[in-house]
């Protein structure tokens, strides 16, 4: 503390100061007094402390310009400063990456959406250009229209009534367009909000700091009791039936609150899901924005860019309404959940030693919880471009996805070793494709291994012959397990052979094979296998296409 006192008074007084403009003042410091200050007390821990310099990614950017003040002023250790610039610009991708995958769980793939719209739509929109500027020559075919936009699914409803035949047709693109993007089982919204938000992400984010303090614990079965919470019962010398009924109310009041958003509310609405909160609203200044961009002249590829981005701006206010239920309405409740729980046990035990620990730990889960909650509120906006020209290496790319992975999987330590084969260089979009496999793959070893901390061998190779990238996943697993879960992937393949895995890929709480198999159905390389291995370990082997680009990254499809 006191290291910390005097840094930031020596770089605030008399004015503000970064410690890489620091120069040699003989009158103030000697050489080595100056190599010292920068060397050792101007680090991030400090540095944070400072308010010289905020957030994150500046303090560390800061750390580098001040090693490389410090190559010119101390040459002798310059292999040192030059490693630590080297392990920062790697620190710095990775949270770039991190920040990618989290700011794409709001996703839909536009180059899959677009080649669907060139199948379905060129034909309306040449008959839209037709149409525009005559007046409605047959009402039946402009009724027709009208009443395909009215029936149709509550979270596309147009609250828009097409003035003519030209109108209708372009309402009609909109609404169909809308549908896909919005409910496509292998590339829509909700696929991937199934796929990212709801099946674990979001629970596991939250729910994982107070896993890792052990106030919460897990049910016997999906409606059943609560185990009892030995780790903290047992520290308090009397009182332990109270304080453990405190402890399983508190469990089931943040469980509920969290499940009840995720399986009611985080849906398009729809009659499956009344409640749900994301609805695309295509407005009549949307609409007469579209008529507009159209009058351009524009080719039909640009008309399918221009509307995604319309219906982007459609979905805004339902994602606004999602991130204020996250951000406000879940964290009143949950904090209200911590209070009861610290009253519940003051009561019974606030003279016990115990409750010093105890009332601490709430109150840093509290804390804690709360910012996961703002972080898993920030999913809910699309990012209007991810950066393409940010570009990592494979390993970076294996190392963001497990990282983040692991992230949602909270209070669970798997023994993960990486090998990683093959010079790739990829843009950001693709962390996404290798977050996946490693995403599901982690989650079915939690799951399903029997093992608390299982080893798991992570291996991506990228074939430049035939263009692929292999992701394979091999994890220990209790062979005592094994019959009942082969039993369950015979099911899951033969659903995958069938063909028919659209309607199972918005469903949450399986494996999330069938999701990856609708992946990496979409390429003529794509391939998936499952299944245990001669010595009793289980394999997840995955295998996407790669296509080249020009500029010399690849693209994974």
């Amino acid at each position: 503390s006191l290291l910390r006192f005097a840094s930031s008074q020596a770089l605030r007084v008399p004015h503000k100061r970064k410690p890489s403009t620091f120069t040699p003042n003989p009158q103030i410091y000697t050489h080595d007094e100056l190599v010292y200050f920068l060397r050792h007390v101007c680090v991030p821990n400090i540095l944070d402390q400072s308010r010289v310099v905020e957030g994150t990614r500046a303090i560390l950017e800061e750390r580098q310009a001040i090693c490389s003040l410090l190559i010119e002023l101390d040459p002798e250790n310059t292999a040192q400063y030059n490693e630590e610039i080297t392990d920062i610009a790697e620190k710095l991708a990775i949270d770039e990456g991190q920040w990618i995958v989290d700011s794409t769980r709001i996703y839909v793939d536009t180059g899959a959406l677009l080649r669907w719209a060139q199948r379905e739509l060129q034909e309306d929109f040449g008959r839209y250009r037709d149409l525009l500027g005559i007046e409605i020559g047959h009402a039946q075919s402009f009724e027709d229209v009208l009443r395909e936009l009215l029936e149709t699914n509550p979270a596309n409803r147009s609250a828009y009534t097409p003035e003519s035949e030209a109108e209708a047709v372009l309402v009609s693109m909109l609404r169909r367009l809308g549908q896909e993007f919005l409910s496509n089982p292998i590339f829509g919204l909700d696929f991937n909000l199934s796929k990212r938000v709801r099946h674990q992400s979001f629970a596991g984010l939250i729910r994982g700091p107070i896993e890792i303090s052990q106030l919460i614990t897990t049910r016997e079965s999906e409606a059943g009791e609560y185990h009892r919470n030995d780790y903290w019962v047992d520290k308090f010398a009397k009182g332990g039936d109270q304080i453990d009924e405190a402890l399983r109310t508190f469990a089931a009041k943040f469980d509920d609150t969290i499940t009840s958003a995720k399986d009611n509310l985080l849906h398009l609405k729809s009659a499956d899901q009344p409640e749900g909160l994301i609805v695309l609203n295509l407005s009549a200044r949307l609409v007469q924005i579209a008529r507009s961009i159209i009058s351009l002249d524009i080719s039909f590829d640009e008309f399918v860019s221009s509307a995604m981005t319309i219906l982007w701006t459609g979905l805004d206010s339902s994602l606004r309404v999602v991130r204020e239920l996250i951000s406000v309405e879940l964290k009143a409740r949950l904090i209200d959940a911590f209070d009861e729980l610290r009253a519940s046990v003051r009561k019974v035990a606030e003279g016990d030693p115990a409750f010093f620990d105890f009332d601490a730990a709430v109150g840093n889960g509290s804390a804690e919880v709360q910012i996961r909650l703002d972080e898993a509120a920030k999913w809910f906006q699309h990012a209007d471009r991810i950066r393409h020209e940010t570009a990592f290496t494979l390993e970076q790319v294996v190392k963001i996805a497990a990282d983040t992975a692991l992230k949602s999987q909270r209070n669970y330590t798997p023994q993960l070793t990486y090998k990683v084969d093959g010079e790739l260089v990829m843009y950001a979009y693709n962390l996404i494709v290798v977050h996946d496999v490693l995403f599901v793959a982690l989650g079915n070893a939690q799951k399903h291994s029997g093992l608390k901390s299982p080893k798991i061998d992570v291996h991506v190779q990228y074939n430049e012959v035939n263009s692929t990238l292999l992701i394979e996943a091999t994890c220990d697993s209790r062979a005592s397990n094994r019959a009942a879960n082969e039993k369950h992937l015979e099911v899951i393949r033969a659903l995958i052979d069938s063909g028919s895995i659209a309607p199972r890929t918005r469903k949450e709480g399986g494996s999330g094979f069938v999701k990856l198999a609708a992946l990496v159905g979409q390429s003529k390389s794509g391939r998936i296998d499952f299944g245990y291995t001669a010595e009793g370990r289980f394999k997840l082997s995955v295998i996407y296409g790669v296509t080249m680009l020009s500029e010399g990254t690849q693209h994974v499809n």
